[in-house]
């Protein structure tokens, strides 16, 4: 009696040994996939902070440029050609600022708020964008591509931009001879240089003839 008691013993024994061994296998292969799951989440989060950025600001300068050259008091042009003035006509121009690659600067004007006269004072109706030090600044107070005073739309500690290029084309349709802008862009995270996107948007400014 008492040596089937301790083989009955053992068995039990030996059946807790290998259960505890693999309840340690599965918990192991369950961290394992935990800690996978949890740098995936992190990739896709990385990833999606760089589309997002990326998206929003090149939709932004693509929509802001289009409107060059528009003028509140257009209608003049045609009823009173000789006394009306067009201050916002030829002001889309490319440049850059000093240590970067040419026409990675746009300059550009509308009239924003539709009274027909260029404002440069409080509501500044000078325009632009431009490529500094692996960011996309936006222009303030009408400053030229060389100046100071412009205000970072990305933040170059989280998304670099390598390139921005502006090429601004004549598009022929019919008699009328408009404006294509066509803006290339080249991005990474900083932290991840290899997380990277590159886009080439193309539009027409319909306000601004060749």
């Amino acid at each position: 009696m008492l040596k089937m008691r301790i083989n009955q013993l053992g068995s039990s024994l030996l059946e807790l040994m290998i259960a505890m061994s693999l309840g340690v296998s599965a918990l192991t292969a369950f961290s394992a996939f935990i800690g996978f799951g949890l740098g995936m989440d992190a990739n896709l989060l990385t990833s999606s902070r760089l589309n997002e950025e990326f998206t929003v600001v090149s939709h932004l300068m693509a929509r802001d440029i289009a409107r060059a050259g528009y003028n509140g008091h257009a209608s003049l042009q045609i009823t009173a050609p000789v006394a009306a003035a067009h201050p916002f006509a030829n002001s889309l121009l490319v440049g850059r600022y000093s240590d970067e690659i040419a026409q990675s600067c746009i300059l550009f004007a509308y009239d924003r708020n539709a009274n027909g006269v260029l404002d440069t004072q409080n509501s500044n109706e000078n325009y632009g964008y431009r490529l500094r030090d692996k960011a996309i600044e936006m222009r303030m107070a009408g400053a030229g591509c060389d100046e100071g005073g412009w205000h970072d739309l990305t933040d170059p500690n989280v998304v670099e931009v390598t390139r921005l290029y502006f090429t601004i084309n004549p598009l022929a349709l019919g008699e009328r001879v408009l404006t294509q802008i066509e803006i290339n862009i080249i991005a990474n995270l900083k932290n991840q240089p290899e997380v990277s996107r590159q886009s080439t948007l193309k539009f027409t400014v319909n306000n601004h003839a060749q």
